[in-house]
């Protein structure tokens, strides 16, 4: 989102971002091995196994952690199954500080994003067929309730947010308005100003 660019050049504030989709499209490119093992089970609509999907975002946390050791990390793709949530659980990922937005929207919304993304892609994306959205989707209906459970138990703060809308759409300014004061509180205490109210 651009509120994020701007937060990130502006250096305010060290924030490090890991998109789980664009991690698993780079592996695709770049490691035969994990493309020969998973290409045909992603272009059919399924998921990677929690092991993996845990092993591969471990490994990025540490990356980005030794790399940019940053105040925040956004994630996006990442946790979509009750042990990946057990996982980020047990290891501090989803603390008191920690808010998870689950945006709910609409067959026909939904169906319209997949259609731009894949409009506007300019590389040929594995899970581009309309079979393999509405697997996903349905796999997302019939996952999510026990998802939102399950955080409900942890200590980070959960948040709904209406996925319904254009493109760009709203749900992207609710999202940035419920963390940009979580970003001007960062902010303030970084540069000594926390007695400052916005």
């Amino acid at each position: 989102m651009d509120f994020l660019k701007l937060i990130t050049s502006l250096k305010i504030l060290n924030i490090g971002i890991i998109s789980f989709g664009d991690i698993i499209r780079s592996l695709l490119e770049t490691n035969d091995d994990f493309a020969k093992k998973y290409r045909a089970s992603l272009a059919r609509g399924d998921l990677i196994e929690d092991s993996k999907a845990i092993e591969i975002f471990q490994i990025e946390m540490d990356k980005i952690i030794k790399e940019k050791s940053p105040q925040m990390v956004i994630i996006d793709g990442f946790c979509r199954s009750v042990p990946q949530i057990g996982y980020a659980a047990d290891n501090g990922y989803l603390s008191e500080n920690s808010i998870v937005f689950m945006i709910e929207a609409s067959l026909e919304t939904c169906l319209d994003r997949f259609l731009h993304r894949k409009k506007k892609s300019v590389h040929r994306l594995i899970d581009a067929e309309i079979e393999t959205f509405h697997k996903r989707y349905h796999l997302h209906l019939d996952t999510a309730p026990a998802l939102r459970a399950m955080f409900k138990e942890t200590t980070c703060k959960l948040i709904d947010v209406n996925g319904e809308g254009e493109i760009p759409d709203h749900s992207a300014r609710e999202i940035k308005d419920k963390l940009f004061p979580v970003f001007v509180s960062m902010a303030k205490k970084s540069m000594g100003l926390e007695s400052i109210h916005a």
